[in-house]
């Protein structure tokens, strides 16, 4: 993953909890859209880190 997808990975990822306070817009463009930036395993590992 080049740098600059990282960081914007991080800020996307940033924002899922918003889904856990019933903010299902942001879940559903995130879920449709990550995968132009990373793997689901780079996600994954991205929100178990946290």
């Amino acid at each position: 993953m080049w740098t600059n997808q990282a960081g914007l990975l991080e800020k996307q990822i940033h924002l899922v909890p918003n889904f856990l306070r019933r903010d299902l817009s942001y879940a559903y463009m995130f879920l449709g859209t990550y995968r132009a930036i990373a793997t689901t395993q780079e996600v994954l590992d991205f929100l178990f880190a946290r």
